[in-house]
């Protein structure tokens, strides 16, 4: 899906010979200029809110359809209010995220779920965050990995920024805190020809939730929705491999055109962040409706639980025929916390990890090991944790099944 069609490159070609003929000098100077990441440096006063823009700036003719991006900040300097989608985001939410991972870290991820024609494809603004301004403080962009349309990974020059309050000498940003967030065990499985399960990484005012939809019917499904209520005042901000809507505490989420068939056994993982005041419960009480599907689709198998015995891990992807995006699930069925957790397999082909979140991952030739970041290091008992990735590869694109925990 992301090779363009033909006409399309013959129509980027003519646009590009067109601009050469008219503004060489500018065509030459766009060629040699470094795609950067940036924090744009604001003024505010004390107590004030303010909008701190993450921009990029001479963007690759092939634009951008992966983001993974960390910003760091000090956050005795600074309170984190709220971020938003920049103007050169398209369907943003659908393609974007934004939340706090922990004071002082906020995560920015960016997916073309079109996989074709939503990318990234200007200069402009990335995202907006709102502070409240509290003192002088550098905003830094700690780790950035972008992939263009090919999902090839992208050099890119990062550049922080300053909020200057009163005058005040720039402080330096610290390193990041351990967060507070705990990860909502998996609920039973709902009956039926279908089960749901709901994960949720909670920070008191807010929440990343992912589900995993699985198809236990004998036949394949193409297309479905997956209908629940919250028992609080819960509110989606964005989301990604679906679409929602909202209505109260009603929420109502549908596949995207390349997640809509679920073979027999096969499982999709869609994900939304959430705000909230007071508590928040995760609903129990989900429906999912789905049409059967003639198809002979295979289903995506599970790997067999890693060979910690206290630990096991599932893998599931959705695939495009030259990428996938990746989900796995590490669960503790040990009766005391884990601190601290590694997990390695092996590819069998050349799969290549492109970028990935909420983990840190090393490649060595097919060789693949994924380890926690700070705020997803435990796992109490009964819990599990969902991380992700993409990959890009060719010929075939076999599940590894060599998974350990450790």
């Amino acid at each position: 899906m992301y090779l363009s069609k033909f006409t399309k490159c013959i129509s980027i070609v003519l646009c590009a010979l067109i601009l050469c003929t008219l503004m060489p000098l500018q065509k030459t100077e766009a060629a040699s200029a470094e795609f950067t990441a940036y924090v744009e440096s604001v003024t505010a006063n004390v107590g004030q809110q303010v909008v701190v823009p993450i921009k990029l700036a001479n963007v690759p003719s092939n634009g951008i359809t992966t983001a993974d991006m960390t910003i760091i900040y000090d956050p005795s300097k600074l309170e984190y209010v709220n971020g938003s989608a920049g103007s050169i985001v398209m369907n943003p939410s659908v393609n974007f995220a934004i939340h706090k991972e922990n004071n002082g870290t906020i995560k920015i991820l960016f997916l073309d779920e079109t996989l074709l024609n939503e990318y990234i494809r200007e200069d402009g603004i990335f995202a907006n965050i709102t502070f409240k301004a509290l003192g002088t403080s550098t905003v830094t962009i700690s780790k950035a990995t972008f992939g263009d349309r090919t999902l090839k990974p992208m050099t890119v020059k990062l550049n922080a920024g300053t909020v200057t309050v009163n005058g005040e000498a720039t402080t330096q940003p610290p390193t990041t805190p351990t967060p507070t967030s705990t990860p909502t065990p998996t609920l039973p499985p709902q009956s039926g020809s279908f089960s749901v399960s709901y994960t949720q990484s909670d920070w008191g005012t807010g929440a990343t939730v992912n589900m995993t939809i699985t198809n236990n019917g004998s036949t394949a499904v193409n297309g479905w929705t997956v209908s629940f209520n919250f028992d609080g005042n819960q509110k989606i901000a964005n989301a990604w491999n679906c679409s929602f809507t909202q209505n109260g505490n009603s929420i109502v989420l549908k596949n995207v055109d390349y997640n809509a068939t679920i073979p027999v056994g096969g499982s999709v993982t869609i994900g939304f962040n959430i705000s909230y005041t007071g508590t928040n419960k995760a609903p129990t009480n989900f429906i999912v409706n789905a049409a059967s599907s003639g198809g002979t689709d295979n289903p995506v198998p599970t790997p067999p639980p890693s060979q910690n015995k206290n630990c096991s891990a599932t893998y599931t992807h959705n695939d495009w025929g030259t990428g996938a995006t990746v989900s796995i699930t590490i669960k503790n069925n040990g009766s005391t916390a884990v601190n601290g957790w590694t997990v390695s397999f092996n590819y069998t082909g050349n799969q290549k990890i492109t970028n990935a979140w909420n983990c840190n991952y090393t490649q060595n030739g097919n060789s693949v090991t994924l380890k926690n970041v700070d705020y997803n290091s435990t796992i109490p008992a009964g819990g599990s944790i969902t991380i992700g990735f993409n990959i890009t590869y060719s010929g075939t694109n076999s599940i590894p099944t060599n998974i350990t925990v450790n």
